[in-house]
């Protein structure tokens, strides 16, 4: 199992046994019974991580250097860059180099199918996966990526939103 850091506490990274994006929190319950409960823990995690919670240490501090990235990207994209520093967080903790069993890469574990779609959509020219470990591209196709799952959910179900990224 994968360890990821949530504040001050150790959640278990398990991927979903189907990596279908759901509609909804209820079709993700059919698909594994204890996955709404994973998706709780994270984003409860990301809550934190978003509010600054004082009671956790610094949860950002393997992020901070990507700020001004961050910060970029969210006005591009229209998103908060709290949202995508909090997801950059969760996911990597600020390796730009991180590569899950899933085969996702860099700061927001992008799956390089899920990449080269939002890599059109952006219409960025010689996009090559190789450039997942540039924290520039990676990062603004993960911010174009949570903008799109925005967009098809909701902004109104952040939780929907965020178990979709998860998902890859």
């Amino acid at each position: 199992h994968e360890f990821a850091r949530v504040g001050s506490a150790i959640a278990i990274k398990q991927p979903l046994p189907n990596p279908e994006v759901s509609e909804s929190m209820s079709t993700l319950s059919h698909k594994s019974p204890g996955a709404p409960l994973a998706v709780a823990v994270v984003l409860l995690g990301l809550v934190a991580v978003i509010l600054g919670c004082a009671l956790l240490a610094s949860p950002l501090a393997g992020v901070e250097q990507y700020r001004g990235l961050a910060e970029e990207c969210g006005r591009e994209q229209g998103i908060d860059p709290e949202l995508i520093l909090a997801v950059m967080a969760i996911e990597s903790g600020g390796n730009r180099r991180a590569v899950s069993r899933a085969g996702a890469r860099g700061l927001m574990q992008l799956v390089p199918a899920t990449a080269a779609e939002m890599a059109e959509r952006l219409r960025l020219e010689n996009y090559s996966e190789e450039q997942l470990d540039e924290p520039e591209v990676n990062v603004r196709l993960g911010a174009c990526y949570l903008k799109w799952l925005g967009d098809r959910f909701g902004y109104e179900r952040p939780a929907t939103v965020l178990a979709a990224y998860n998902a890859g």
